[in-house]
């Protein structure tokens, strides 16, 4: 069976529209990094929607020393430091196959592990799946 693949706009509007289904009003959004993620201002609080290509793979190696398996996910710094400047209450994860997952910022930042990314040559921060909440588990959202 083929996997039907969405684009970045589709997913955004799969966030926006999650967002909505909670009852939050969306009063703005902010494109940024190039419009891999959007700032999404609410009556509620603001959201960092992040679109990402796949889960992080090789956490549980990486991490291995901490206690970690399975798979991850992971932000750069920098980016988490502009979530926090815009007062983001939450951060949504959007993946091409339609899969949505969200977390508070608060415990993104206590359940995650700093790390340098040696490639990128950019300090990032990783966090085991498990603890992100699954939105949209069974249905899809378009």
């Amino acid at each position: 069976m083929k996997q039907k693949i969405i684009t970045i706009n589709a997913t955004y509007i799969n966030a926006v529209k999650l967002l909505q289904n909670k009852g939050y009003l969306v009063k703005e959004s902010l494109p940024f990094n190039e419009g891999r993620y959007y700032f999404i201002k609410t009556d509620g609080g603001n959201f960092m929607v992040v679109f990402k290509r796949e889960f992080f793979m090789s956490f549980g190696t990486i991490f291995k020393d901490k206690g970690e398996s399975g798979v991850g996910e992971t932000l750069n710094q920098s980016d988490l430091k502009d979530a926090i400047l815009c007062n983001a209450v939450g951060i949504i994860f959007t993946y091409p196959d339609e899969k949505i997952y969200s977390i508070s910022v608060s415990d993104f930042i206590r359940y995650s592990h700093k790390r340098m990314n040696i490639f990128e040559g950019k300090e990032t921060r990783s966090i085991n799946i498990k603890h992100l909440v699954r939105e949209n588990a069974g249905q899809t959202t378009l």
